[in-house]
């Protein structure tokens, strides 16, 4: 996964978790571009998560927690514990 792979990832979470867009019906797709994510200033926080070992969980995890959370709170401990619980969870389910 690159950071744009990312980026379109995390797009297309917060908008399903706090609008009508459906993840599982579209894909995942969203309408953005290479140049939306260059112009952003948190793109270095997209290259992070694209490194991180399970980036969509991470994602989903705490987007379901709160939907405003920022790309770049996903990588305080708050967010891991979050993390951490939601993945318990799966993994006894």
């Amino acid at each position: 996964m690159n950071s744009f792979d990312a980026y379109v990832m995390y797009i297309a979470l917060k908008r399903h978790f706090s609008s009508s867009y459906d993840y599982v019906k579209y894909n995942g797709k969203v309408n953005v571009s290479v140049a939306s994510l260059e112009k952003r200033r948190d793109k270095y926080s997209f290259t992070k998560l694209a490194k991180q070992p399970d980036p969509f969980g991470l994602a989903v995890a705490n987007l379901f927690e709160d939907t405003s959370k920022w790309v770049g709170d996903l990588f305080d401990d708050e967010s891991q514990r979050v993390y951490t619980s939601m993945k318990k969870r799966r993994e006894t389910l």
